[in-house]
C-alpha cells in the first residue's frame, strides 16, 4: 500500500515536472512569433525612413524628376525658344504631353511628329511664313519643333492668355473664339471659365501641369 502511494506520488511529481516543460515550451513558443514580429516592424520601419530620406533628398527628386520629364531635342528648343519668345518650359511640356518625345508619333486625327501638328496646320503656317512645304516635313524634329513653337507663338499675338493658347493649339483657334462668344463658357468675352471639351480641357491641365515640372526641375 506505501508503495502503491510513493508510485503515485512520484507519477504526479513527473506529472507536474511534465506540465510545467510544456508550459515552458509553450511560453517559449508564443514568445518567438512576438519576437519575429517586433524585428519585422523594425525592419519595415527602418525601411521607412530611408525611403522617406531618400525620396526627400533634393538631389534624388531631380533624378526621378528628369526620367518623368526629359530634356530632349534640346538644341532645336533653343532656338525655336529663342527665336519667338516662347517659354523653353512650355515647349518641352507640350511635346511631352503632345507625343511623349517620339518624332515618329502619328494620332488618330493625323497629328505628326513632336509637336503634334497636322498637315493642313503646316501648310497654312508655310503660307503664312512664306516658307516652302516640305513632304514629310513634320517628321522631323527641326522642323516640327520650329513650327510648333511659332504656332504657340502666334496664338499667343492672337489670344495673349496661356490657357487659351494651349486650348487653341489643340482644338484649334477658331473653336476657342466661338467659346469666348458663348456666355456659357466665358462670362467675359476675355477668359474661358468652362471649356466644353473634355479633351481639350484635360490637355490644357497636362501640359500647364508639366510645364511647372520642367520649370521646377530645370529652370528656377
Amino acid at each position: 500500500m506505501a508503495q502503491t502511494r510513493k508510485y503515485d506520488r512520484r507519477n504526479r511529481s513527473e506529472s507536474r515536472e511534465s506540465r510545467d516543460r510544456r508550459g515552458r515550451r509553450s511560453r517559449q513558443r508564443r514568445k518567438k512569433p512576438k519576437r519575429k514580429r517586433i524585428v519585422i516592424a523594425v525592419i519595415l520601419i527602418a525601411v521607412l525612413v530611408v525611403g522617406i530620406l531618400v525620396l526627400t533628398n533634393s538631389k534624388t527628386q531631380k533624378k526621378i524628376g528628369s526620367a518623368l520629364y526629359p530634356i530632349k531635342y534640346s538644341e532645336y528648343v533653343d532656338k525655336a525658344s529663342a527665336d519667338y519668345n516662347v517659354e523653353k518650359e512650355l515647349v518641352y511640356a507640350m511635346i511631352r504631353t503632345e507625343s511623349h518625345f517620339d518624332k515618329d508619333a502619328v494620332s488618330s486625327a493625323g497629328a505628326i511628329g513632336l509637336m503634334q501638328l497636322t498637315n493642313e496646320t503646316y501648310d497654312w503656317l508655310c503660307r503664312l511664313r512664306d516658307i516652302s512645304y516640305v513632304d514629310d516635313g513634320l517628321l522631323e524634329p527641326s522642323i516640327n519643333i520650329d513650327f510648333g513653337t511659332y504656332f504657340i507663338s502666334y496664338l499667343f499675338k492672337e489670344f495673349g492668355d496661356e490657357r487659351l493658347v494651349i486650348a487653341a493649339y489643340n482644338a484649334g483657334p477658331d473653336n476657342v473664339k466661338s467659346w469666348l462668344k458663348n456666355p456659357d463658357y466665358s462670362s467675359d468675352g476675355v477668359t474661358l471659365e468652362n471649356i466644353p471639351y473634355e479633351e481639350t480641357k484635360n490637355h490644357v491641365d497636362r501640359v500647364l501641369d508639366a510645364k511647372e515640372k520642367y520649370k521646377k526641375i530645370y529652370f528656377s
